[in-house]
């Protein structure tokens, strides 16, 4: 199907071509000749040939491949004989190459006589061979090189039937070279003849998507038909001419820093046919009436530059310094030789690139008379050379403008606008920092591509000269943007690949932004299974980038014996085919990323690094199966009869969905009142017709997949108090889904059955569908603040899904995870991290006002075990989220909900009985250990008392007195101690003793106790 619409689109384009362009060849009268080609053509040795004066560079590569065949190149010959002679002006200069397996640089580009020219292409000859494209661009570009002219167009035309092929390397993409020939402004025509070229493998050498110009086939008819759109390329007669650098900030609004030369200015070059600027008319940031401007002519090549001189110099002698810089012209007259400074004074020669035309402007705020000032103050050269600015004061008008959200055109006398650029319409788009200007990396680039866009290498511009890449710009802390840092030590912008974001640079020493790496936005996966020939062709938009990319697809293989995840990158291409994919998958088409290997720094300073876009899911196509003979059966022998093996048990197909307390709890029985998720969360048995998405076999895959939209089926975050909502009074306000608040952030895929042993791949994305630019939460508007709304000084898309403008930034979006079974809770987490903007300005308001929406979404799944399983996600699948910058710094991320407020009531009043019975336990503690302390006093008493009464004694003994001993004789120890006395002392001694004889005796035994001893009686 998509082949047909793009079969259709082509006739669509070539009758349009067939209608606005007309061929010189097809007018057999002089009169007609002239008249009927509006001056394009001209009658000339009995012919009608073209006219047109513009200059051009044109090298013709012949394909003399094998599937031309004889035939096909003698038609092709033909038609090369006409274009030379009638559709191409004399004064081109003109080269040949012609490539099959070798290369033939038969002649180089240079200018012919009529009659060589044609003798030269009649002899041509076929040759046959492979198709070898990359070294024909190999060596068209060292012959543009060698031949270059600044002030003649290059047109490199192809004439080819074929993809480019090389022995066992067919087919092969050539986008390799695409950078190199775009920077050196060489235009691409590729005509490509039949059906066997596939427009993806070279279609990113071409500036234009018209510049693809198919021919139906090997026929005269056929060829005739695409010269008349041949002739707006190699016989222009209509003006053709870009935007390529462009400042729309005025210097009043820059507070420091600021330079007098930075005054606004749009940069125009022409790159088609002289003409006079009062024919033309601009609108936008700067306007002018058609018929009003300057008289003077641009020629070819040349650049015009519309400046605003009303501008107010920083400075307070004269309006002299708000003129531009031409420091940076490749030409001997620019004597501003102190340029750069902040502040110039004394100079008074020439500020203006010699080959280039200036105009002077005023704009709707300082008037005319501050522009005529400036003009009459800028001295001339003696040289008489375009040395100073031609007076628009009164005719071209700057409008009042900020660094973003600009729109400029140009056009003339028809209301359809020669070019049109606006910032923040297509692509990614950096914002300069104050006085740079933004700078189309080079001429040969689509202007209306952010990410061909890049931040001018000079603070002053090059306003009237090509880009400058050969000087160091240096980073600031505030001017990576989104997702990178400045270096402070190489003044280079380091950005995180983990991000998403890379570093855009002018030259390896000038990165001086991050940018989002482009994704392609569409992806395409063709399954063809013809017999036992199974492969898989993918193919995919471009990125809307010009510079060199490399495209990563991932898909599922089972090259190793078992389904598995596997990549193949290609350098540029937008189509490969793969013959190892899993041929019994249905549902996983798999996936495309841009790459950037991007290197910074030189020498043993440069550092390379690999960036990644967001993840494009591959939509699947099943072709249809060719139809091949069937042959007659044979009779084959009859085999003895086996038993048939034991069929190995079945798995069921696993069903996937997000399980985060946030979002839904799950719940374990289908009882509604078991979690306040309540049956929502299942999609079994009776519940499967309530929340769910169909998920029973046979069910393809589905993109658009969505929840049923109903109060009841809305997930928990959507509801500010969702745990009462099974209850019959239950009322809530909804919300808009999960606040992505600043910080880390953790999401879960689950899966059914909870045993499922199989490794799973879950393809999840974060997309961002809208921004609100006029968000005000319910409690602003209950505070009446008069400045809820921010200070609205960010500019602000609504159609746009682009999150840094409301100050969002996330470091991962998409990705896969492979799940080794439904227990792996690690691999089947998906996490990121929310980061928020910083304002221009410092403040922290700026992006109050705007509010973005989206939904985490879990896009695709598939299991190893068994890839042709029906699509098994269910709800929830989708969580919706969203962000406001002043919302994400309230709320910390956590899986708590809001407590009620009689809950916190009973919280208080348990912490007041806490205390209460905490003191009370400290009061009898004490109390109990002082009367633990007066009880071991008594007891230590009683014990001494005891041990005195055992032993017998009374307090020490003095010397020569014995106090009383009950365990001696009754006598009176103080009596005088006679010989017959018991107590006298021994041997009759008169002396008395110190010493005490007791009377009582008390034996000690022994007693054993055991199996033989003791007293067993």
């Amino acid at each position: 199907m998509k082949r047909v619409l793009l079969s259709v689109l082509v006739s669509i384009l070539w009758f349009t071509w067939k209608c606005e362009s007309q061929s010189c060849d097809q007018w057999s009268a002089a009169a007609q000749c002239e008249s009927g080609s509006a001056g394009a053509c001209a009658w000339l040795n009995g012919a009608c040939r073209c006219a047109s004066e513009i200059e051009l560079d044109i090298l013709f590569g012949i394909d003399t491949s094998g599937s031309i065949q004889l035939s096909g190149f003698r038609i092709e010959r033909d038609f090369l004989s006409k274009l030379v002679t009638q559709g191409i002006a004399d004064g081109a200069r003109i080269g040949f190459t012609m490539f099959n397996t070798q290369i033939n640089e038969s002649r180089p580009i240079d200018f012919w006589d009529s009659a060589e020219l044609l003798n030269y292409v009649n002899g041509l000859y076929w040759t046959a061979g492979y198709t070898n494209t990359p070294e024909l661009i190999e060596t068209a570009l060292a012959e543009f090189t060698r031949s270059f002219d600044p002030s003649r167009q290059q047109i490199f035309m192809i004439l080819t039937d074929g993809n480019p092929c090389l022995p066992g390397d067919c087919p092969l993409s050539v986008c390799e070279y695409a950078e190199s020939v775009k920077r050196s402004g060489i235009r691409t025509i590729i005509v490509g003849v039949g059906d066997g070229l596939n427009s993806q493998y070279v279609s990113c050498l071409l500036q234009k998507d018209s510049d693809f110009i198919p021919v139906a086939s090997f026929t005269p008819s056929d060829f005739d038909q695409v010269v008349g759109s041949l002739s707006e390329v190699l016989c222009p007669i209509n003006k053709e001419m870009k935007f390529t650098e462009i400042k729309a900030q005025k210097k009043s609004d820059i507070t420091t820093g600021v330079n007098g030369r930075w005054s606004r200015f749009v940069e125009i070059y022409n790159n088609g046919i002289d003409f006079n600027t009062n024919d033309i008319q601009l609108s936008g940031l700067v306007t002018m009436a058609h018929g009003a401007g300057p008289d003077t002519t641009v020629t070819q090549g040349q650049y015009l530059v519309f400046y605003d001189a009303s501008d107010p110099p920083v400075f307070s002698d004269t309006f002299t310094h708000v003129s531009p810089s031409c420091h940076l012209c490749d030409d001997s007259q620019c004597t501003l030789s102190s340029c750069t400074g902040s502040q110039v004074s004394t100079w008074s020669g020439s500020c203006f690139c010699t080959n280039s035309v200036y105009v002077a402007c005023a704009n709707s705020q300082d008037g005319v008379a501050a522009c005529n000032t400036h003009v009459n103050s800028v001295s001339l050269s003696a040289s008489g050379s375009q040395l100073a600015p031609l007076n628009g004061c009164s005719v071209c008008e700057f409008q009042d403008s900020t660094k973003t959200g600009w729109t400029v055109a140009v056009g003339d006398t028809g209301n359809t606008a020669i070019d049109t650029v606006t910032h923040g319409a297509e692509g990614y788009w950096i914002t300069t920092d104050d006085g740079f200007s933004y700078e189309l990396v080079s001429a040969g680039y689509d202007n209306s591509i952010g990410d061909n866009w890049a931040q001018s290498c000079s603070v002053l511009g090059t306003p009237g000269a090509p880009p400058s890449a050969s000087c160091s710009a240096q980073c600031s802390a505030t001017s990576c943007g989104a997702g990178g840092s400045c270096n402070a030590a190489t003044g280079l912008c380091e950005c995180d690949p983990t991000t998403g974001y890379y570093p855009q640079c002018t030259d390896p020493q000038s990165c001086t932004k991050c940018l989002l790496v482009p994704q392609s936005e569409v992806c395409t996966v063709y399954w063809s299974k013809n017999g036992t020939d199974t492969f898989a062709v993918y193919e995919w938009s471009d990125n809307n980038r010009d510079g060199t990319t490399e495209y990563e697809i991932t898909y599922l293989s089972t090259e190793s014996g078992v389904a598995e995840k596997v990549t193949a990158t290609t350098q540029g291409a937008l189509s490969v085919r793969v013959d190892n994919y899993a041929p019994s998958n249905t549902t996983y088409g798999g996936f495309v990323r841009s790459v950037l290997d991007v290197c910074q720094g030189t020498g043993a300073n440069e550092v390379c690094n690999v960036f990644y876009s967001t993840a494009t899911e591959c939509e699947v196509v099943t072709s249809t199966p060719t139809t091949s003979p069937t042959p007659a059966p044979t009779s084959p022998p009859t085999p003895a009869p086996s038993n048939p093996p034991t069929p190995s048990p079945t798995l069921q197909c696993p069903l996937y969905f997000w399980n985060q307390e946030d979002v839904c709890e799950r719940c374990a029985s289908t009882n509604a009142n078991c979690q306040y998720g309540g049956y929502r969360c299942q999609c079994t048995d009776s519940t499967n017709d309530y929340c769910c998405l169909s998920a029973q076999e046979g069910v393809q895959y589905d993109a658009d997949r969505a929840h049923k939209t109903s109060d009841g089926c809305k997930l928990d975050v959507q509801w500010e108090e969702p745990r009462g909502r099974n209850e019959d009074d239950w009322e809530s306000d909804p919300t808009p889904g999960y606040l992505l608040s600043e910080g880390d952030h953790s999401f879960q895929v689950d899966f059914m059955p909870d045993d499922y042993p199989c490794t799973m791949d879950i393809f999840w994305a974060l997309v961002f569908e809208n921004v609100d630019c006029s968000y005000t939460s319910r409690r602003r508007l209950q505070s009446n603040n008069s400045n809820a709304g921010g200070n609205g000084n960010v500019a602000c898309d609504s159609s746009s899904n682009d999150i840094s403008q409301a100050g969002l930034a996330v470091d991962v979006q998409s990705g896969m995870l492979t799940v080794f079974g439904a227990d792996d809770v690690i691999n089947a987490t998906v996490d990121f991290t929310v980061e928020r903007l910083q304002c221009a300005d410092g403040g922290k308001d700026c992006y109050d006002s705007l509010a973005v929406y989206g939904e985490l979404i879990i896009v695709n799944a598939t299991s190893r075990c068994d890839p042709s399983c029906y699509d098994g996600r269910i709800y929830p699948m989708r969580i919706p989220v969203w962000y406001n910058y002043a919302a994400a710094l309230l709320v910390v991320p956590s899986s708590e909900e809001t407590l009620p407020a009689w809950l916190w009531w009973l919280i208080g009043a348990l912490a007041i009985f806490l205390a209460i019975l905490a003191i009370l336990v400290y009061k009898y503690w004490w109390k109990n250990k002082a009367t633990g302390a007066a009880l071991a006093s008594k007891q230590a008493d009683l014990d001494d008392a005891i041990a005195e009464q055992e032993m017998g004694w009374a307090g020490g003994l003095a010397p020569n007195a014995v106090g009383f001993n009950p365990l001696a004789t009754g006598f009176n120890p103080n009596a005088p101690a006679g010989a017959a006395n018991p107590n006298g002392p021994p041997d009759a001694n008169p002396v008395g003793k110190e010493f005490v004889r007791p009377l009582d005796e008390r034996p000690i035994f022994k007693v054993e106790y055991g199996q033989k001893y003791g007293n067993m009686g």
